[in-house]
């Protein structure tokens, strides 16, 4: 058990037994009847917080007396000497743990409260169901809580703790709440509120594994929830048309494999379940189909399969590599980014046939993105364009390839464009600012501003379809 010493002493002592408005009787000293002997001084207080309190006198001489709450103790000693007064009470803490006095030459006060070795931190989660409640602290816990349902974590006197639940999708009020050196049972209620969220990205935020994990952040940057929590490399995150589900690429060792989940990160589940590594999956328009890349043929290739992971086929069939798939609106065709002529972005047939070039660049062209209507294609490009080589713009051009542009224009990194769902922005990751970064524009690439940056990384963003 953690021993603190209260911050209430000596000042706030007083508040604490203030309460203490009957003084019981004081004990006579048997060797100074009346108190008259000048060479005699007492040591005194006042015991709060608990009945049958064991004061005990040691040093140059010895004693103990038994007090109540709100009691007096009292010892008379003799003058010089040198003495320390404890106390005691099974299942109990003093504050303070004990008081000496050297070569005593007048009277002394102490005053001591007693303590619980242990209280209970507990409330009602309401709003929500399967609430996850986190203790944190001098010590820790979770437990699962239903709207309506209390929970309870019993900790040890005067230590610190935080109370935090969560649950993705919600927000709670407040969102957490800590207690400060625990001298007594605490509560707390939360209430939690739907909120729904604007992307899926995948990040390295938690580190207390180290791995790369699905997560979602609403609106305004402020909620943040991980869906995937686990030790293994989650990312390529993918909301499903109606927004119920999200597939990822899960990695666990040396295999790469196509998930997917609930969109509150429950019931995930293997679709390729396959020895060759599966990785970006990007769902049909009418959420029947899954397209991704794999290796499983030797090289890297354009798959679909049904969005139950049934009929898995290659769709690209090329020597070279071919990544990245994303649908066209109608469902028509899939534009992908390929190693064929260095990286250009193609674009073929929902059946892999009618492959063809759309960027015809000498630079690096990858992440294509087709917009809702279905008019244009939003790729990550490292073409010059009077900056220095090597830099990644978010370029926008036609659905034919025509009418190639920058929209971002800076000395930054801007990569992995993802359009809104109604088409009047494009959310990318940029390392603007000196940190990496979630920011979303204008389609036009006008008003570009940052959802959320932290010193760690961010990959492949998916909108929320609603």
């Amino acid at each position: 058990m953690k021993m603190k010493y209260l911050a209430i002493a000596p000042f706030l002592l007083i508040g604490v037994f203030s309460d203490c408005t009957k003084d019981k009787a004081v004990r006579d000293n048997p060797l100074d009847p009346g108190g008259t002997n000048p060479m005699m001084f007492t040591i005194s207080g006042t015991i709060t917080g608990a009945d049958s309190v064991t004061v005990t006198l040691k040093g140059s001489a010895t004693d103990s007396q038994v007090v109540n709450d709100c009691g007096k103790y009292s010892f008379t000693v003799r003058i010089s000497g040198s003495y320390t007064v404890e106390t005691s009470k099974p299942d109990h803490v003093s504050i303070p743990t004990g008081q000496t006095f050297n070569n005593i030459k007048s009277d002394k006060t102490q005053d001591f409260f007693i303590a619980q070795s242990s209280y209970t931190i507990s409330g009602t989660i309401k709003g929500a169901d399967g609430v996850n409640v986190a203790l944190s602290g001098d010590s820790s816990d979770t437990t699962t809580v239903n709207s309506g349902e209390n929970y309870s974590f019993l900790v040890d006197s005067l230590g610190d703790y935080t109370i935090t639940p969560t649950k993705p999708w919600y927000v709670f009020s407040p969102r957490s709440k800590t207690f400060e050196n625990v001298i007594s049972d605490c509560f707390q209620d939360f209430e939690a509120v739907f909120t729904k969220p604007l992307l899926a990205f995948a990040s390295d935020l938690d580190e207390s594994d180290g791995d790369w994990e699905v997560y979602i952040i609403d609106a305004n940057g402020e909620n943040i929830w991980n869906l995937t929590n686990n030790m293994a490399y989650d990312n390529y995150p993918c909301f499903s048309p109606d927004g119920t589900k999200i597939a990822f690429t899960f990695s666990r060792g040396d295999n790469m494999e196509i998930y997917v989940m609930d969109a509150d990160g429950s019931n995930p589940r293997n679709l390729t379940n396959h020895s060759g590594d599966d990785f970006g999956p990007k769902w049909s328009p009418d959420g029947t189909k899954i397209a991704f890349g794999s290796d499983r043929d030797g090289n890297h290739e354009i798959y679909v399969m049904d969005a139950d992971g049934s009929n898995q086929r290659n769709l690209s069939n090329h020597p070279d590599g071919d990544y990245t798939p994303s649908w066209s609106p109608d469902g028509s065709q899939i534009v992908f980014n390929t190693d064929r002529v260095g990286r250009e972005i193609f674009v073929m047939d929902a059946d892999g046939s009618n492959q063809r070039n759309l960027t015809n660049n000498s630079a690096w062209d990858l992440y294509p993105c087709w917009s809702p209507d279905g008019t244009k294609i939003a790729f990550m490009t490292e073409r010059n364009d009077d900056y220095d080589w090597d830099k990644e713009e978010i370029y926008i051009m036609g659905a034919d390839g025509s009418n190639q542009r920058n929209l971002t224009t800076d000395f930054a990194n801007d990569s992995m464009p993802c359009w809104s769902p109604d088409g009047t922005k494009i959310a990318f990751i940029s390392d603007r600012d000196g940190k990496n970064g979630i920011y979303i524009m204008n389609a036009d690439g006008s008003n570009q501003w940052c959802l959320t940056k932290s010193t760690h990384l961010y990959w492949y963003l998916s909108w929320y379809p609603f």
